[in-house]
């Protein structure tokens, strides 16, 4: 667990991490005869501070850097809209979401 970032850092601008905050988040999936489009509004996450460092990988010629974490624990809410099709059939909807990612 890293509790620096429970509360945030004033001094660097960074925010609690506990909830973490995110505003939306907008999946787009299939095409044709199967598609759905679903949206996430005020999503909260408990619990992305405990995670555990597993590797970091540097690749410096390629400006990329690799990050392996584990989340043992992690419980979201946001407001959700779904729309989309089935072959013929269209699925809507719309509501609170509430996801438990545990491992």
């Amino acid at each position: 667990m890293y509790p620096v970032y429970v509360p945030g850092i004033p001094e660097l601008d960074i925010p609690s991490c506990e909830p973490l905050c995110i505003p939306q988040i907008v999946i787009n999936q299939g095409k044709g005869a199967v598609s759905v489009e679903s949206t996430y509004n005020n999503i909260k996450l408990y619990g992305p501070t405990n995670f555990a460092l597993k590797y970091v990988k540097l690749d410096l010629d390629n400006d990329r850097v690799r990050i392996k974490l584990s989340l043992p624990f992690l419980h979201m809410t946001a407001d959700y809209s779904l729309d989309g099709r089935i072959l013929m059939l269209p699925i809507t909807g719309s509501g609170k979401s509430h996801a438990n990612y545990s491992e």
